[in-house]
């Protein structure tokens, strides 16, 4: 893969929408579980907003979707006509490739698609997931030469276990860190939260609307963000979703973060995972408009806010379907929404 510090054409995006010189633009994807309408929904969609001069990928690109070795060739090809693409890998892409045991790990209807998706996957789609590492330091460098973000799928500590989704979580994250910033999936939740170093030791979070259409820039402390799912968004909006990050080559030339929300044929997605045979629940999800995080997270309108609740759950359960209790939920087959 391309190092760190390496773009493609400094002064164009992938379609030909010209990039101011000097600037890049990162396409920063997660949790794309082999959707590839969803996937190639999110490229179109932003080629049109101005393109994107490299892409970074936090995981979990195999799993509950019906086109594993598509949702892998569209990087690789991205990456042969020249924009660098920077991966990690996330549980379930090491679950298909057998880094991980999914039946021991997951259980229930992640460790049914992985036994799936092992199965149909291709030996390049298979080489190319096996060598994804778990972190990559990547962006615009700060003052020490350091890339100013990390990407993981989860925590870096516990790439493809822990999750990143509350503030005393993401105050740990950065500890964990050489670079100012981390940017994580694993969720399935659309999150940026920013800490404020205007005393050491002492972090302040605030709350940042992460709706369709917002931007904002990256200034004033550290920052954990989260571009949602492209392929199974569990925030109550259907839509894929991702985040571009705007940037030049040094942390002084500025960093802006803008949010995308992206519908798709969620229709002819499901069709396609009932003729493979797939678990249903995944399926009938990706309707779904139902927050199944509704314990700690709020939604207003098309804006997603943080609540203060530092002591949410660490691994929380879907609270519908009558799924209330770890008994109830391993009855339903469903041990926790694996990511």
């Amino acid at each position: 893969m391309t190092h760190p510090n390496t773009h493609g054409d400094r002064n164009g995006s992938s379609d030909g929408v010209p990039v101011l010189p000097g600037r890049h633009r990162a396409l920063v994807v997660a949790d794309i579980h082999s959707n590839i309408q969803a996937l190639d929904a999110v490229l179109a969609h932003v080629r049109g907003q101005g393109g994107f001069t490299e892409v970074w990928v936090l995981g979990d690109v195999m799993g509950y979707g019906p086109n594993p070795n598509e949702v892998v060739t569209r990087p690789r090809d991205l990456q042969a006509s020249g924009i660098p693409v920077r991966a990690v890998g996330g549980n379930h892409d090491h679950a298909v490739v057998g880094k991980r045991d999914a039946h021991r790990t997951m259980g229930g209807h992640p460790a049914v698609a992985s036994d799936w998706t092992a199965g149909v996957i291709d030996a390049v789609s298979h080489a190319w997931l096996e060598a994804l590492p778990d972190t990559v330091e990547v962006g615009p460098v700060d003052r020490r030469g350091v890339p100013l973000f990390t990407l993981v799928h989860g925590v870096p500590t516990s790439p493809q276990d822990r999750y990143t989704h509350e503030r005393g979580q993401a105050r740990r994250a950065l500890g964990q860190i050489a670079t100012r910033h981390l940017v994580t999936g694993h969720t399935h939740l659309l999150l940026a939260l920013r800490f404020a170093d205007d005393q050491i030791g002492t972090v302040h979070p605030d709350r940042l609307r992460t709706g369709n259409g917002t931007s904002f820039e990256i200034a004033g402390g550290r920052f954990v963000l989260n571009p949602g799912s492209v392929g199974q968004p569990r925030d109550g909006d259907p839509r894929a979703s991702c985040l571009v990050l705007d940037f030049g080559a040094t942390e002084s030339e500025g960093v802006v973060v803008a949010v995308h929300r992206v519908s798709y044929d969620i229709a002819t997605v499901q069709s396609r995972i009932r003729e493979a045979g797939l678990p249903r629940y995944p399926r009938d999800r990706l309707a779904d408009r139902k927050d199944e995080w509704t314990d700690w997270m709020v939604v207003t309108g098309d804006a997603w806010l943080q609540r203060d609740a530092v002591d949410a759950p660490p691994a929380p359960f879907p609270a519908r379907h009558g799924i209330r209790s770890r008994a109830r939920v391993r009855q339903n087959r469903c041990v926790r929404p694996a990511q």
